[in-house]
């Protein structure tokens, strides 16, 4: 979002605008944008193909809602909440 008369609102703006994957419900879509999780886990989930870019959409969360199955390039993932609320994503509409 281009804020011309103040670009600092610009930053503001796309930070409100993101959320935790842990959040998102079956059949949403999204865009991850932030990897924020500790030097292990991001790389773990940069070997799975979740990088900033990368597309996905959440399949189906498990009976008690953890964990929760991700469609991502093309291959099932199957991620905890406690992993997922690392990702920062925007939810495409």
């Amino acid at each position: 979002m281009f804020c011309p008369e103040n670009p600092d609102k610009a930053g503001e703006a796309l930070r409100d605008a993101l959320m935790p994957l842990s959040q998102l419900r079956p059949g949403q879509k999204a865009v991850v944008r932030q990897v924020n999780a500790p030097q292990g886990l991001a790389h773990r989930l940069f070997a799975l193909g979740i990088v900033p870019g990368t597309e996905l959409e959440v399949v189906r969360t498990a009976a008690l809602g953890d964990p929760m199955e991700l469609l991502v390039r093309g291959f099932h993932i199957a991620l905890r909440k406690k992993d997922a609320k690392f990702l920062k994503v925007e939810v495409q509409r």
